[in-house]
């Protein structure tokens, strides 16, 4: 599934809101697809103060590698922000 569009504009309006400085310490694609993530209710799994990724299984080779895991309710999910599809 994809992720539904209006999260993604909420997450794309919020990184248009960043200061400038902060800005360059984020990713134009990656920042704004997280932070619809959040909104929609994902919850980042996190080891040892990292974010836990592995390449995206639908994604073209080289651009997949930023597969990220999330957690919803019980359920554990794969968010790509190249290809914007959720996966389990």
């Amino acid at each position: 599934m994809r992720i539904q569009q209006g999260l993604l504009e909420q997450g794309q309006k919020l990184y248009e809101q960043m200061s400038t400085e902060d800005k360059v310490l984020s990713d134009p694609v990656i920042w704004p697809f997280g932070m619809a993530m959040r909104i929609g209710g994902y919850t980042p799994a996190i080891e040892n103060e990292c974010l836990i990724l592995r390449s995206c299984p639908i994604c073209p080779v080289g651009k997949g590698n930023y597969s990220t895991k999330y957690q919803k309710e019980t359920a554990v999910y794969w968010g790509c922000p190249h290809c914007q599809n959720i996966t389990e």
